[in-house]
């Protein structure tokens, strides 16, 4: 959800969704489409964490690397 705060805030500052399938969930559906997805993404990753710990490992880094990234847009 550090991902969805630090979006939430690095737009409202004028940074623009570079995801394009984010970017096209939030401008046609919102975002309690935005949210849903993302949490259903996390969903999927934790669900998966006891097959592909390696993998979710990664994501989560990534994830974490997006939220900072998110921080330093002004």
């Amino acid at each position: 959800m550090a991902d969805v705060a630090t979006t939430a805030v690095a737009l409202h500052s004028g940074a623009v969704e570079a995801n394009p399938i984010m970017g096209g969930i939030l401008r046609s559906l919102g975002w309690p489409a935005f949210i849903a997805a993302k949490l259903g993404v996390g969903l999927l990753l934790a669900n998966e964490s006891k097959n592909a710990p390696t993998a979710v490992g990664a994501a989560n880094v990534a994830t974490c690397a997006v939220a900072a990234h998110n921080l330093m847009v002004r």
